[in-house]
């Protein structure tokens, strides 16, 4: 006797299956951030700065000049050099899209939301380089949200109370030029190959314009990768090393016209360089599940989980991304400066808050997270 056939699924599953992550991540973004997405702009901390600065900005824009200099702030100050831009641009851009109907905190409040929720969007896609479906990337997306953080450590604390948003943007770009840039050294198809170096290289021109922590993200990532990816064997390290070269080329070159003038004023930037914990209090801290500060135990030890799974059964992208979030777990440490002496090799890193490459450390760990409960389920 035939077996009775089973329904045909509808035609609209699959596209409802794959956007779920999306309208799970932006539902979170949203009711977290609540009322800003209706145009309710936030006022603490560092807010109000950021939006002085951008109507600065938008005043030269109004003008036809990328940069200059205005007496409204202080006794004058650079406007377009010394800060990241891209923030200040996304803001302008939606205040000017508005037509008149935005208010500058509107717009802001605008802009914000759409730099929160970036960061969960980007794990979606970072998510898919590790081979193993849509949830380590879901997962990833949920806790970068949620992340109740720290100072000098991104989450809730750092990136909407205290307003230091640009760096969370930076690091979401960041994480997701690494994955565009490692899934093109992967694949064997050529057009695949074209479409994720040129969206790695956009992205990291996006990263280098957000934030200055991206160029020293990059500068640790970018050969990692390059050996991660490319130590089976010669041919492969030449193909990946021609790739990621090629990548990140692009990527300095599109971000060049802000770049390189604010290099050229490092002289009269201020340092605010600052140590963090020495490495055996963050590995004690790591044994009670604390990554870092705000994470609970039970996310550590499946943050911690999902390190191994992916060091042992992962491909070659999942390990890059693994190695990323450890290395830059590792940086954070007292250790990084005083042992490897790192500022030898450039005098940028004595000016750098250490603590703050946990922020760049949090999606890598989250994605391991993810990972772990795609390989166990």
């Amino acid at each position: 006797m035939a077996e009775p056939r089973r329904p045909a699924r509808p035609a609209w599953a699959p596209r409802v299956l794959a956007a779920l992550p999306w309208l799970l991540v932006t539902g979170l973004g949203l009711a977290l951030l609540w009322p800003v997405p209706t145009g309710a702009m936030p006022l603490s901390a560092d807010h109000t700065v950021h939006l002085t600065r951008i109507s600065l900005l938008a005043d030269e824009l109004a003008q036809g000049r990328l940069r200059g200099w205005s007496s409204a702030w202080f006794f004058g100050t650079p406007v377009g050099e010394l800060y990241p831009v891209l923030g200040d641009l996304v803001i302008i851009a939606l205040r000017a899209l508005g037509l008149g109907l935005l208010s500058w905190p509107q717009a802001y409040a605008l802009g914000f939301t759409l730099v929160f929720l970036v960061q969960g969007w980007a794990m979606l896609r970072v998510g898919r380089a590790l081979g193993l479906g849509p949830l380590p990337g879901l997962v990833a997306g949920l806790l970068v949200l949620a992340d109740v953080g720290a100072y000098r450590e991104g989450g809730w604390i750092y990136t909407v109370f205290y307003g230091v948003w640009p760096q969370a943007l930076a690091t979401a770009l960041t994480w997701l030029a690494l994955a565009e840039i490692a899934v093109a050294c992967e694949t064997e198809d050529s057009r695949t190959r074209r479409r994720r170096v040129a969206t790695g290289a956009l992205a990291m021109g996006a990263a280098l314009l957000a934030h200055p922590m991206a160029m020293m993200s990059f500068a640790i990532g970018g050969p990692l990768l390059v050996l991660t990816l490319g130590m089976r064997s010669y041919a492969d390290l030449r193909r990946t090393a021609a790739v990621a070269s090629i990548s990140a080329a692009l990527g300095v070159a599109s971000a060049a016209w802000w770049l390189v003038p604010m290099l050229q004023h490092r002289g009269w930037m201020a340092s605010y360089g600052w140590l963090w914990q020495p490495l055996d209090r963050m590995a004690a801290q790591v044994a009670q599940g604390h990554w870092t500060q705000g994470m609970p135990p039970a996310v550590g030890a499946v943050v911690g989980l999902g390190l191994v799974m992916l060091a042992v059964l992962g491909r070659r992208p999942a390990r890059f991304i693994a190695a990323f979030a450890v290395l830059s777990w590792l940086l954070a440490s007292h250790e990084a400066l005083w042992e490897l002496r790192l500022d030898q090799l450039s005098e940028g890193f004595a000016h750098i808050q250490y603590q703050r490459f946990l922020i760049t450390a949090k999606p890598g760990l989250f994605l391991a997270a993810g990972a772990a409960l795609a390989l166990l389920l």
